[in-house]
């Protein structure tokens, strides 16, 4: 995904990226799409912000008992 963006940016033969549109909503900053072609963030580190509060949104909130076993 995303995560790769900066590697494929640094090789000239990369023919594609994995794009998940769906990450987009908890990680609004990141590499963006112009023209059919990636561009990585300026950011440092991996460039990629998380939306923290639509992360505990979008979390599953299931309790789980392993002992017993039960969901």
């Amino acid at each position: 995904m995303e995560l790769q963006a900066i590697i494929v940016c640094a090789v000239p033969n990369a023919c594609w990226l994995e794009y998940i549109p769906q990450l987009d909503l908890i990680a609004p900053e990141g590499m963006t799409i112009y023209a059919g072609r990636a561009r990585a963030s300026p950011a440092p580190g991996l460039g990629i912000g998380s939306d923290w509060h639509a992360i505990a949104r979008e979390a599953a909130m299931t309790t789980i008992d392993i002992q017993k076993g039960k969901i």
